[in-house]
C-alpha cells in the first residue's frame, strides 16, 4: 500500500503548488452501471471516506478537480471501498476519473506525533552519529518496501541505506529535524 504525497511534475502542466496533495485513494475501477467506483485506500484513516466528505481527483495530466462522497459501501477487500460521487451518476460519468488519485491538501492530514513521520516530513533530516556529529542527511524514506529503509546521503561513504527501525537509532525527533544513530554509520555500509 502506498502512502504519501504525490508529487506532479511541473511538465505535465502542475504548478509548485499542486505538489503539496497528499493521496488517501486510488480509483481503481467503475463497478456496474450506476456510477459505482472501487477505490483503493491509501490512508492509515479509512473514516475519512463517508458520505459527504469531500475531496479532489488528481489525474498525472490535470489540476485537481473538486469532488464529494454521495454514497459509499464495503468490500469484502478491507483495504478497497466502493464510493458514488455526486454528480458522476453512472459509468460513462466515472470513467475518466478511473486511475486518478483522491487527494486532500497536505494540510488537512492527520498529525502524525513525534515518533511518527510520513515519508515525505523525514527527508531532510540530519542524520548524527552516536556522539552528536553529523554524518548525512535523509534524502527519503522508502516506505513501500515489504522492509522499510532510509535512503541517507552520507558526506563520506555517498548513498547509505539504513533499514527504518527504532533498534538502529538512539533518538528520532522531527521537533529537532534529527534522527541519532545508535552504532557508527559504518556498520550499514556494504563491504567492497
Amino acid at each position: 500500500m502506498s502512502r504519501g504525497v504525490f508529487k506532479f511534475s511541473a511538465a505535465s502542466g502542475q504548478t509548485q503548488d499542486q505538489s503539496e496533495w497528499v493521496a488517501v485513494g486510488k480509483l481503481l475501477k467503475a463497478v456496474g452501471l450506476d456510477g459505482w467506483v472501487r477505490v483503493g485506500i491509501l490512508t492509515d484513516y479509512p473514516d475519512r471516506f463517508a458520505p459527504g466528505a469531500e475531496f479532489h481527483f488528481q489525474t498525472r495530466a490535470g489540476s485537481p478537480v473538486p469532488c464529494k462522497i454521495a454514497d459509499i459501501r464495503e468490500h469484502y477487500n478491507e483495504t478497497i471501498v466502493e464510493i458514488r460521487f455526486e454528480g458522476l451518476e453512472d459509468r460513462d460519468a466515472v470513467m475518466p476519473f478511473t486511475g486518478a488519485y483522491l487527494v486532500i491538501p497536505k494540510s488537512e492530514r492527520a498529525p502524525a506525533d513525534d515518533q511518527s513521520f510520513y515519508p515525505d516530513e523525514i527527508q531532510g533530516l540530519d542524520l548524527l552519529s552516536p556522539e552528536g556529529k553529523k554524518v548525512g542527511r535523509v534524502v527519503r524514506l522508502e516506505a513501500d518496501a515489504p522492509s522499510p529503509y532510509l535512503v541517507i546521503d552520507s558526506t563520506e561513504y555517498g548513498e547509505v541505506l539504513i533499514p527504518f527501525r527504532k533498534a538502529f537509532f538512539a533518538e528520532i525527533s522531527k521537533k529537532k529535524a534529527l534522527l541519532k544513530l545508535k552504532d557508527d554509520l559504518t556498520v550499514h555500509v556494504p563491504e567492497e
